[in-house]
């Protein structure tokens, strides 16, 4: 088995490819940015791409548009790890401030009638918030991190009883074994809270 680091070399090489194959565009590109470590690593990525490869200032310009939910008071807010990742890169940030829209009825049916199936939260409406700006800015396409909370276990109380019961529900008893230690080493579970 890799040790930690050729993991870690490995995951970087996969996302940088990932991140180049999908730069690969005829129209402008863009990012959401929410200031988190799967957001983060994406416009990192492509920050580093943007640096080597003429062709994708094509894509991307000369700064790249980020748009980005701010919540400002709220403890969900990330707009100061955002500003910090703006200072270092070369972003151009356009926030969106969901609490301001005002009515919130037009906003469902416009999400509801995009969405095509129920919804149980209000990240939907966020994020037909965040391509609405996107497409005022004339921006087709945006990255984003979406999908790595579900990969890496970012909402432990949420994924890792799930990971587990489906290694169990499949009889995969070595993976049931792997992801408990895990959950235990990483998050400080007990097998007894996960099983639950």
């Amino acid at each position: 088995a890799a040790g930690f680091d050729d993991a870690a070399s490995g995951l970087r090489d996969l996302l940088a490819d990932s991140v180049r194959l999908r730069l690969r565009s005829d129209v402008r590109v863009g990012t959401m940015l929410s200031g988190g470590l799967d957001s983060t690593s994406v416009i990192a990525l492509v920050a580093e791409q943007m640096a080597g490869d003429r062709l994708t200032h094509a894509t991307t310009g000369k700064s790249l548009h980020s748009f980005t939910a701010s919540f400002p008071g709220l403890r969900i807010d990330d707009t100061s790890n955002v500003d910090e990742l703006c200072s270092q890169l070369p972003l151009t940030k356009h926030p969106v401030l969901p609490l301001d829209e005002g009515e919130i009825f037009p906003l469902l049916e416009s999400t509801i009638w995009s969405m095509e199936r129920p919804w149980y939260n209000s990240v939907p409406i966020v994020h037909y918030l965040l391509m609405r700006r996107a497409r005022e800015q004339q921006v087709s396409v945006v990255l984003n991190g979406h999908g790595a909370d579900e990969v890496y276990a970012g909402y432990p109380y949420d994924y890792c009883p799930m990971t587990v019961a489906d290694a169990v529900l499949g009889l995969c008893w070595v993976r049931a074994k792997r992801e408990l230690e895990g959950m235990r080493n990483v998050h400080g579970y007990n097998a007894g809270l996960v099983l639950n």
